[in-house]
């Protein structure tokens, strides 16, 4: 009975040890540096009410209308020989017409990729619909840029990635992949060349919508605010001699040093790091899709887009001055802070 007694406390001990254990390991580096810090400088930072710059605006794409050439009954039925008829007869269905834009996207590459076969088939009584045909191919060229944007920077998907959290960082190369695939896909496509795989344009949206470009942004304003202000106590901190006096580390200041070397060092090469890779990769894909589709983009979009980049050049120059503002503390209290 004794012996049972012994085993039941000790697994209960170990239970909630490690309970505790993965509990504490939830946190990450940079949260627990920020909690030290304000330990050790007696003061506490007010915890952000937004972590959002700005937010992902409802109309990415500006409104222009597609531009429709009617055919009608006969001209389909003359259609037959075509694959041409097929698509036309899916876009016109019910399905079709409450089809997502990606969909939309795709009956019109086919459209384009078949229509010059079926102008080459169709015979020299029908020069009425080859004009109509030829028209068509002319409208949905130019209307080309607007449907891409729709169906990708317009899509849900899109959207979502720039919404959702995904809780634990992670550096994503599958959701670059992703958009590289889609914005080099639209480069031909824009150029003239409609070929598409069966799925890939759907299934490489979807990776879209489980990226974590969102908690990138999140992460580094929340860098950015703490660091900023953790800075300015550093400062004040040194120049009342609390980390060095007469060129003599304190006790204070060998604390520091120690939450440095145990926290920060390793926030900078791990949550850190992912967030600024992460961010600087999806955004300088994204800046050249962006470029891509231009003409066709909203202002406030582009406005928005703008944001998010002047958040990532912040985050290197507010780490870049924490750094410098750690380092006489850190490497022998010889130099002072101005």
């Amino acid at each position: 009975m004794i012996a049972w007694v012994k085993k039941f406390l000790f697994f209960c001990f170990f239970f909630f040890s490690l309970a505790n254990l993965i509990g504490c390991s939830k946190k990450s580096y940079f949260a627990i540096y920020v909690e030290r810090l304000e330990n050790l400088l007696g003061e506490t930072i007010q915890k952000p009410r937004n972590l959002a710059s700005s937010f992902l605006p409802q109309k990415i794409v500006a409104d222009q209308k597609n531009s429709v050439t009617s055919i009608n009954l006969l001209d389909f039925l003359a259609l037959q020989p075509c694959k041409l008829q097929l698509i036309i007869a899916q876009r016109n269905s019910a399905l079709g017409k409450v089809a997502l834009q990606s969909q939309k996207l795709i009956n019109e590459l086919l459209f384009l990729s078949l229509a010059q076969e079926c102008l080459d088939r169709l015979g020299p009584n029908d020069q009425l619909l080859k004009e109509k045909i030829r028209e068509s191919i002319f409208k949905k060229k130019s209307d080309l840029p607007a449907t891409i944007a729709r169906a990708t920077l317009g899509g849900p998907e899109y959207k979502e990635m720039w919404a959702s959290s995904v809780g634990d960082l992670f550096f994503d190369s599958k959701g670059i992949l992703a958009l590289n695939y889609i914005r080099k896909r639209s480069e031909n496509w824009l150029e003239g060349i409609y070929h598409l795989e069966d799925l890939e344009l759907e299934d490489n949206l979807s990776v879209l919508r489980a990226s974590p470009l969102a908690e990138y942004m999140r992460q580094l304003l929340r860098v950015n605010y703490y660091l900023q202000k953790l800075t300015v106590l550093i400062q004040e901190e040194h120049r009342r001699g609390g980390f060095c006096r007469g060129g003599v580390v304190t006790d204070k200041g060998i604390v520091l040093r120690n939450l440095v070397e145990t926290y920060f060092t390793k926030a900078s090469s791990n949550e850190i790091n992912i967030a600024s890779r992460g961010s600087s990769g999806f955004l300088f894909e994204l800046q050249e899709f962006n470029q891509l589709l231009f003409d066709v983009l909203t202002e406030r979009y582009k406005d928005f887009f703008a944001d998010q980049f002047l958040i990532l050049n912040q985050s290197k120059k507010i780490l870049r001055e924490h750094s410098a503002v750690l380092e006489p503390i850190v490497f022998g209290c010889e130099r002072s802070i101005s």
